[in-house]
């Protein structure tokens, strides 16, 4: 089994220690958040653009903002993490991922469906840059068709919902 139980509303984790895959039932815990309504400026308001899908994809799929994918095709792209060497965040997020799996508590890493057919990270490069870093092929993601302008206002929200230190 690729998940285990934690306290908490959904109750699942991805153990990256001992499997480096997303499945099923993690997309079914993510969906499930997506449908407890706790989201509606993400799910149910165009601002940010359309919402497609939650799924599972994998990581070389994934354009980082640096024209590289992630290390399924042999290169590592490194976007520029707002977290990353700008704030302790990062080295604390990294330890909770490794020492207690990655959990499902938390909304997916939103990404964003391009025109010529690739996916751009619109926010979670923490996240997205420690299941690289831990060898995860996959990750749970939200699919988002946006212009260049609601891509930016879905990083700043982001900021704003989460500010650095």
């Amino acid at each position: 089994m690729t998940s285990s139980k934690f306290p908490g509303p959904l109750g699942l984790k991805l153990n990256i220690q001992t499997h480096k895959s997303f499945d099923d039932t993690h997309l079914e815990a993510a969906k499930k958040l997506r449908e407890s309504g706790l989201h509606p400026d993400r799910y149910e308001d165009d601002t940010f653009g359309e919402f497609i899908d939650t799924v599972v994809m994998p990581s070389n799929q994934i354009e980082r903002n640096t024209g590289k994918k992630g290390k399924g095709d042999g290169t590592q792209g490194k976007a520029k993490s707002r977290v990353a060497g700008r704030s302790d965040k990062l080295p604390a997020l990294d330890n909770d991922i490794h020492a207690h799996g990655f959990k499902l508590k938390h909304l997916p890493i939103p990404v964003r469906d391009m025109e010529d057919g690739t996916y751009e990270l619109l926010d979670g490069r923490g996240r997205d840059e420690i299941l690289d870093k831990y060898d995860v092929t996959n990750r749970v993601v939200d699919i988002f068709k946006c212009s260049d302008q609601q891509a930016d206002d879905f990083g700043i929200r982001a900021n704003l919902d989460n500010p650095i230190s």
